[in-house]
């Protein structure tokens, strides 16, 4: 698995074959990002024909065959295309310095930002290949796109696999549009799913402020991943095997039926059987002391040979197919203007909560427009410089760091009646460590905007505690237990105890057993400790029911029933109240619902809309021009620290179904599982990962070929 995705990251391919040998039997594996196809243990001694022929054919196929991209050309040394990226990479004493209130002389505003020409000489290395990269245009030509080494790549071998590049754009005429940053991923292909483009031009258009500007994008024409096709064609062979297998049984069953009633009826015709003496010399038949009732494993082996239903309620059989356990992808590319800077290079706390306020406005317009981001996570939030007028002194410009809302792919176009509901994949996405607890513990509940808004509370959190000073002493520690942290109960992966218990008691604690608050003596505990009320007065009247079934003290066997008048749920009495009399005791009386205050009711609204949060963070950043700050509220030039949580600087987060099945019941479990291998379904990782669902053969997408155990395969049977 290892070297499979050496060379996936070294070339562009969109599938491999690799020969396993053991001995003197071999395996034939085909991967793509979907998973791998395995064929049985072939033994070449007994069968040479096979390995012949397999060889043979990998001779004569194509690069195209052998999985090699055809619309990635390899750029050679010496090259026109070569010389240019080389040019491109050297320092210009013109490019722009990305620091805000930075001064841009006039006629300077189209001029490399240094840092992006930085980044694009990283990638230049000189053990690295380079590639000439295609991408598609709406008029259906190719534009083509430079580029080196990926600046970012996901580390797993299948799923959406995401790559993004500093790329040249050959055609762009002004300097700062000559490099770009180019996206080639395997996005989930479903009916209802769009491309990421098609959603970015839309809100473009829609005039939604702070995200990427599109240049081309499209799927890769006839690039598309098999191994859930194959899967399907085996799986259907299965069923037709099962449910051969299940007529033979139920003819055999009937056939027994009938020999024992024929039986039955020969011995009541002629000699009738005794009963015992409890039945008072009564003759029965022997067919009734001998019973013909089918016993209850009869029944259950043949029910389990039905095939399993097909498709998703609420949904199309063509939209998502719920049985096949591997998502479908197709190769898809984006170029887009803007080269943004990781959210951690924010400049002190003042920024980071600016960065996230763009965001938040994006968000807005985006949902106002009808579409839902989906996915809001630190990576998925960066910084960009722009260059506007300086409001101090008009006729001056001057760098402004500005927040960019990015990576749209699993957005969803929420105007279409019905849409909100129905699902669109297997699995829910997301990213563990900034998912809602509602969406963590309830995944089938659909994504709302709340849900979105508490995700940025989590974003500006984890930033803020890992990169910020305050009197948390052990930050890895609480990293660990409130963002990396999860609990298991019925199965199911839930939310940590230290992220529930902060929401639940609306206090940013250390950890649950200590009484310290975590503090960072500026403006930043305004916003959080705000936000974070806000949050507790929405679970407690809107979203009890996520944080109570994996609360430590709550009863195992809770039972809820609704109130007459406010219909929110309330616990009920753990006791049969019939089996207490009133004369010995007084029975206990079920404890009276909670009654909440019009300012509860307010503070849980708060947090489904965005003007609130928005005018939080401009009046703490006194945007609002009659915000004014009480005393001791500041905002310091320097109170960004050294990462504070450097054992975490090699892990990728990766998008994980919420839902998805545990392989133990540990309703006790709250650690994380040490697991770095893998990606979309069924290659499932314990969070921020996705937990496996059967075995290990299904955590990597295998697939078997279709040979029989112990069978010759035929000769034509090898692929490619």
């Amino acid at each position: 698995m290892g070297y499979a995705q050496m060379v996936f990251e070294r070339q562009p391919r969109t599938h491999l074959f690799m020969l396993f040998v053991i001995g003197r039997q071999f395996r034939v594996l085909r991967w793509d990002r979907s998973g791998v196809v395995v064929t049985p243990l072939i033994d070449y001694v007994l069968h040479p024909d096979l390995l012949y022929d397999f060889l043979w054919r990998i001779g004569r196929a194509s690069m195209a065959q052998l999985g090699l991209d055809p619309t990635a050309k390899l750029i050679k040394p010496g090259s026109d295309e070569y010389k240019k990226m080389d040019e491109l990479a050297k320092e210009v004493a013109t490019d722009l310095v990305a620091k805000r209130r930075v001064v841009v002389p006039h006629g300077d505003e189209n001029n490399v930002f240094a840092y992006v020409r930085e980044k694009f000489n990283e990638s230049l290395e000189e053990d690295w290949p380079r590639w000439k990269l295609s991408v598609p245009q709406k008029d259906g030509s190719m534009r083509y796109f430079l580029v080196g080494k990926p600046t970012f790549t996901t580390s797993s071998l299948v799923g959406r696999a995401t790559q993004g590049y500093v790329a040249v754009d050959p055609l762009a005429k002004e300097p700062k549009k000559q490099l770009v940053w180019l996206k080639d991923a395997w996005r989930t292909f479903y009916n209802l799913v769009e491309a990421e483009g098609d959603v970015l031009e839309q809100l473009k258009k829609d005039g939604v402020p702070f995200i990427p500007t599109v240049v081309c994008h499209g799927d890769l024409p006839g690039q598309a991943t098999v191994t859930p096709d194959i899967w399907d064609k085996n799986q259907k062979a299965l069923e037709e095997e099962l449910k051969r297998a299940a007529e033979k049984k139920l003819k055999r069953t009937t056939r027994k039926k009938q020999k024992q009633k024929r039986v039955a009826r020969t011995t009541a015709v002629g000699v009738p059987a005794v009963a015992p003496a409890a039945s008072a010399g009564a003759a029965v038949p022997a067919s009734a002391a001998s019973g013909t009732k089918r016993r209850r494993d009869e029944v259950d082996d043949e029910q389990a040979l039905l095939p399993p239903p097909h498709g998703v309620e609420g949904s199309k059989a063509d939209d998502v197919d719920d049985k096949c356990p591997l998502r479908r992808h197709r190769h898809y590319r984006i170029v887009v203007e803007e080269v943004g800077l990781p959210l951690e290079q924010f400049e002190n706390g003042f920024h980071l909560v600016s960065v996230i306020h763009d965001c938040i406005i994006a968000h807005k317009h985006a949902a106002q427009a009808g579409v839902l981001h989906r996915d809001i996570s630190g990576g998925n939030i960066l910084i960009y410089p722009q260059i506007a007028e300086d409001p101090k002194s008009p006729g001056r410009q001057i760098v402004t760091m500005c927040g960019l809302l990015t990576d749209w792919e699993l957005s969803k176009d929420i105007k279409v009646k019905g849409r909100a509901r129905r699902a669109r994949q297997p699995e829910r996405t997301g990213t563990w460590q900034y998912m809602s607890i509602a969406l963590i513990n309830e995944p089938t509940k659909a994504v709302e905007i709340s849900d979105e808004l508490e995700a940025f509370f989590h974003v500006l959190l984890y930033y803020a505690v890992r990169y910020l000073k305050s009197n948390c002493t052990d930050v890895p520690a609480y990293m660990e237990r409130y963002f990396e942290a999860y609990r298991i109960c019925d199965g199911r992966y839930r939310c940590g105890s230290l992220k529930t218990f902060t929401i639940a008691e609306g206090e940013l604690r250390i950890s649950e057993t200590e009484p310290n608050i975590i503090l960072f003596n500026t403006a930043v505990d305004n916003v959080l400790c705000t936000i974070l009320g806000w949050l507790k007065a929405y679970y407690d009247i809107h979203g009890n029911e996520y944080i109570r079934v994996i609360k430590v003290d709550n009863p195992p066997d809770e039972d809820t029933d609704s109130d007459d008048e406010s219909g929110y749920a309330r616990k009920t009495t753990y006791y049969d109240e019939s089996l207490v009399a009133d004369d010995e005791v007084d029975a206990p009386r079920r404890p009276a619902p909670k009654v909440y205050s019009e300012k509860n009711f307010k503070d849980a609204r708060k947090i489904c809309l965005h003007d609130h949060i928005l005018a939080l963070l401009s009046w703490c950043m006194e945007k609002d021009p009659r915000a004014k700050l009480p005393p001791g509220i500041r905002w310091p030039r320097t109170d960004k620290v050294p990462d504070r949580y450097p054992d975490d600087s090699q892990k990728q987060l990766k998008e994980v179904p919420s839902g998805a099945l545990g392989t133990h019941d540990d309703n006790d479990s709250n650690k994380r599982l040490k697991s770095n291998s893998g990606a979309a379904v069924p290659v499932q990782h314990p969070p921020p990962q996705t937990p496996p669902r059967k075995s290990y053969h299904s955590s990597i997408g295998i697939v078997d070929s279709g040979f029989a155990s112990g069978s010759r395969p035929a000769a034509g049977s090898c692929p490619p």
